[in-house]
């Protein structure tokens, strides 16, 4: 499941502001999955609440059963330079609450990272480089639409700070910022360095009312999902064979929620790139592990999802992956200051998310 807190946090700084800091160019840049009836405030009808899904990834009458078993185990080939794009599509409502037209937002963000892999080391142990390449978001919330385009640069800075006109121009800090994760011999994390250095100059440059949000979107766990596939077997599988993973996620509010996801092989798929490997899932989300006396707590009403993913057949690297999820929350206050406040209601999120990979290449062998 995923719950894009860093939209959450805009929110907070974005409500605040109720002039617009895009351009009508930027404006642009809104996928056309996202279901909306207009673009600004007081503009058309903003009832439908939907998002419109995916086309699938595949054909289901063009996937093969393999007659022996396949191995899912992910192997990261040396000395390859991989470049994926990752998006997430997320609209927030709140049905019929007298804040409804205040927590109403659509929000995309897409980025695109450069992983270079090397030989292993005589310890076994690889090293995969992760680079931020280039950054492309839009928010529109409280009827204020915000974009950036890494790609688009402009003078975003004030005396080394970032403009606050435009929050999201603090990402040109990291682009082409590097972070290098140690995996052992079984493909397995050990070691990250860089993330660390990419949030001290994130705090040296921004502004500490906008931290936050900054935090909440360059997030360790959105690199290490890109490198190890926590959701692969061990074990060899055959068409139809199923298995089960339970992760943790942390949402707003640091509260956490448990998310229980079931996989099923469907089989192999011939491609342009090659022979894949085609893999279901659905998931259920419930909450996690109850804190004690929260000033503020989350209220789990229900959340779910379904998705795909595609595999290289020759390594199991991951060649596209898509999913829609669906997560249902309210959030408690304290008796107090829920008296002097209407009805929040319930917090409705649809998101979609995708990783695809565009481009491989083959790098030159380093003495």
């Amino acid at each position: 499941m995923v719950i894009s807190c860093w939209m959450i946090a805009l929110f907070l700084v974005a409500g605040c502001n109720q002039e617009s800091a895009s351009s009508g160019r930027e404006k642009q840049i809104i996928d056309t999955q996202t279901a909306r009836t207009n673009t600004s405030q007081g503009k058309g009808d903003r009832t439908d609440s939907s998002l419109l899904d995916p086309e699938p990834l595949y054909e289901e009458s063009a996937i093969l059963s393999p007659e022996e078993r396949q191995s899912l185990q992910l192997h990261w080939p040396p000395n390859k330079r991989f470049i994926y794009e990752t998006s997430v599509i997320q609209r927030t409502s709140a049905n019929n609450s007298p804040l409804a037209d205040m927590i109403r937002s659509d929000a995309q963000q897409q980025f695109t990272y450069a992983l270079e892999t090397n030989s292993r080391g005589p310890d076994g142990t690889q090293i995969i480089q992760v680079t931020y390449l280039s950054a492309k978001l839009m928010i529109d919330m409280v009827g204020n639409e915000i974009a950036y385009d890494s790609k688009q640069k402009v003078n975003t800075t004030q005396n080394d700070h970032i403009d606050e006109e435009n929050p999201l121009h603090g990402l040109d800090t990291i682009m082409g910022a590097s972070i290098s994760i140690a995996l052992d011999e079984s493909g397995k994390i050990q070691q990250i360095d860089g993330m660390e250095v990419i949030h001290e100059t994130l705090n040296q440059t921004i502004p500490g009312q906008l931290r936050s949000f900054y935090e909440a979107m360059i997030r360790e766990d959105e690199i290490r999902g890109l490198v190890e596939y926590g959701f692969l077997p061990e074990n060899t599988v055959s068409a139809g064979d199923t298995w089960k993973s339970r992760m943790t996620q942390s949402i707003l509010l640091e509260e956490e929620v448990v998310m229980n996801n079931r996989y099923k092989y469907l089989g192999t798929l011939p491609r342009e790139e090659g022979l894949t490997h085609v893999v279901e899932f659905s998931e259920n989300l419930e909450k996690g592990p109850i804190k004690e006396n929260p000033t503020l707590s989350i209220i789990i009403s229900g959340g779910q999802g379904k998705g795909a993913i595609i595999l290289d057949a020759a390594n199991r690297t991951l060649i596209e992956y898509q999913s829609m999820q669906k997560l249902s929350l309210g959030v408690g206050l304290p008796a107090e200051l829920a008296a002097q406040m209407p009805k929040a209601g319930n917090f409705a999120f649809h998101v979609i998310k995708t990783i695809r990979l565009i481009e491989t290449k083959s790098l030159a062998v380093k003495d």
